[in-house]
């Protein structure tokens, strides 16, 4: 129970390392299994070396495996969240209450856009929405301040008539 780096070479001369990975493994009898997920080129027996987290070189135990392959069980539940402990604070992971610079931080990230055609997730299209609409907005309010504000104000600055008056002969 515990964590442990496990290690695959191809001989006993543990020269090269085919793969390495660290897992942990749960802290009651029926949570010591794990599955490690092989890369395709693991496709032959192994020669497979254990170390238990902060033990000493010399206690690795090593040991010839042969390579078997088994379709992995699909549960009901794999869809679903799980609950469980996260290793950040609450204070940074998952908090609702986000600072206005966060949340503009978040807005102002365009990198969605570099990928366009595989935008995904919910929070990328509202992302997209959002940017759309504050666009829309912001081009109406340049359209209304440029001609209620601007072009008024440089025609009386240049004395030229805007508006034509009732009853003016020509």
């Amino acid at each position: 129970m515990g964590t442990v780096h496990i290690t695959l070479y191809d001989n006993d001369r543990k020269n090269v390392a085919n793969f390495a990975c660290t897992t942990q493994f749960g802290n009651s009898l029926q949570d010591a299994a794990s599955r490690i997920s092989l890369p395709s080129n693991i496709n032959r027996e192994q020669y497979v070396c254990i170390l238990a987290d902060e033990q000493a070189r010399e206690k690795e135990i090593c040991k010839w495996i042969p390579y078997e392959e088994h379709s992995m069980k699909r549960y009901k539940d794999e869809s679903r969240w799980s609950a469980g402990h996260s290793p950040c604070p609450p204070s940074e992971c998952n908090n609702m209450d986000r600072s206005p610079s966060e949340a503009l931080t978040w807005f102002l990230d365009f990198t969605y856009m570099y990928e366009f055609a595989n935008i995904r997730g919910l929070d990328n299209w509202v992302k997209v929405g959002l940017h759309l609409a504050f666009c829309t907005m912001l081009v109406l309010v340049l359209i209304l301040v440029l001609t209620k504000c601007l072009i008024p104000l440089a025609c009386f600055s240049l004395s030229v008539s805007f508006k034509k008056k009732k009853g003016a002969k020509r």
